[in-house]
């Protein structure tokens, strides 16, 4: 690797990017070599051609930084973008680097595949010491999440540490555009043949979200509401769903950091005290659980993850320390006699007391709930869950049986027997 690490752009350098450098227009060379160049954005100099081309960009939300720089293994190969920024000055800097650094060894390499693995390698080194940050979505592995991350953070002039959870394409005010979802923040941008519309708010100053009725002209709507009563309507919301659990989610999480701040403040006596940060919150909930050991997971997979868990520790009411390592959708049979299975066949077993549903497994329980399906309100069954610690089974095996090839039974201490079917399908139209 690069010994003068100190000597390189900050927050310049990007993970590698696919890019088609002849799919994409408006960028011009500035300098070349065998493997690198640097470009710079072009946009139309007439001015209806600027204002339909800003608008596609931001359809697309395709804006990017007006310098970049590309690295091609060989002629007519997909380029790899390696480096970004917003001022010629700074992209100059790093293309001195490169020149110094990276040109001279690949002289060395011999194959072009060889060349691009080694280019790959080195810069995701060079990112992962350059970011001055680690909490910072320009680490994420996905392309997309960290280059959208990256226009929210520039189109609306937030920290660099704010992290984005999704993006979604809706209207608001009649405008299309993009609804940008961070920790923090719900923002909006739209520009539309030379109109602009900016929206910034921040989570804890929402009062209320709704889910608008269906309307002729505004279907999948959503009005959020702040607590200076501005109101904002989203139209043609087609994961509406989705964006409100979201929100409701995030403006709690806003409003818990909020009230434990205040707290802290109250006690302490010092108004200069800061909220936890949502990145912190993050880091502990990473170190909690075995969901992941790499912190630069997307922010919207952290949230799901920890939604799962509270909903479960909710559901059997366990305490916080208890995560979900697995689930599984599973038929479950019970046995309260050890001998039924020589007094009835199997088949007879499964019919009368057959449950379709989810499995969970957590550090120290094995739980499951039954689902809602029309087949077990016909036979008369209503809701059926259980949650047993994990030391109070005995045993745990196959069944050899040619009908049931899939099946698991598990024995606990009060010498019940507990069947598992994996092939749900099989059972839920019997």
């Amino acid at each position: 690797m690069p010994s003068n690490l100190n000597k390189i752009p900050r927050n310049t350098f990007t993970l590698p990017t696919s890019t088609d450098n002849t799919l994409v227009p408006f960028w011009t060379i500035e300098q070349q070599n065998q493997y690198f160049m640097l470009q710079k954005s072009q946009e139309p100099g007439n001015t209806i051609f600027k204002s339909v081309f800003s608008t596609i960009t931001s359809l697309f939300d395709a804006k990017q930084p007006p310098y970049r720089i590309l690295f091609q293994r060989e002629p007519n190969a997909t380029c790899l973008q390696i480096a970004v920024s917003e001022s010629e000055e700074t992209i100059e800097e790093a293309w001195e680097w490169i020149k110094i650094n990276l040109l001279p060894e690949l002289e060395d390499i011999s194959s072009p595949y060889a060349k691009e693995e080694w280019v790959i390698q080195e810069l995701n080194m060079i990112v992962s010491s350059t970011i001055t940050n680690n909490d910072t979505d320009d680490l994420l592995q996905d392309d997309i999440i960290r280059n959208t991350s990256r226009t929210f953070r520039k189109t609306f002039n937030v920290s660099q540490t704010e992290r984005l959870v999704n993006y979604y394409s809706c209207a608001c005010n009649s405008r299309q555009g993009w609804m940008y979802i961070s920790e923090n923040y719900l923002a909006f941008y739209s520009y539309l043949l030379g109109f602009e519309l900016k929206v910034l708010i921040e989570l804890k100053n929402i009062k209320d979200i709704f889910k608008e009725p269906i309307r002729k002209l505004f279907r999948h709507s959503m009005k959020v509401t702040t607590k200076d009563n501005q109101e904002y309507l989203f139209t043609n919301m087609f994961n509406r769903d989705e964006v409100y659990d979201l929100l409701v989610q995030l403006t709690g999480d806003s409003v818990h950091r909020l009230l434990k701040s205040s707290n802290s403040n109250a006690f302490k006596g010092d108004s200069n005290d800061r909220s936890p940060s949502p990145a912190l919150d993050e880091k502990r909930l990473i170190s909690e659980t075995p969901y992941s050991s790499s912190p630069n997971n997307p922010l919207k997979n952290v949230l799901q993850h920890r939604k799962k868990n509270e909903t479960f520790r909710q559901l059997f009411r366990l305490p916080e320390s208890e995560h979900v390592l697995d689930e599984i959708s599973v038929c479950y049979m019970c046995d309260t006699d050890p001998d039924v299975t020589t007094k009835s066949p199997m088949s007879m077993l499964v019919r009368k007391n057959m449950y379709p549903g989810t499995l969970y497994l957590s550090q120290n329980y094995l739980a499951f709930e039954s689902s809602e399906v029309s087949s077990m309100l016909e036979m008369g069954k209503s809701h059926f869950s259980f949650i047993l610690p994990l030391y109070t089974v005995t045993r745990f095996e196959r069944i050899n049986d040619d009908h049931h090839k899939t099946a698991l039974v598990f024995k606990t201490w009060h010498k019940m027997l507990h069947y598992l079917k994996v092939d749900v399908s099989i059972y839920i139209y019997m």
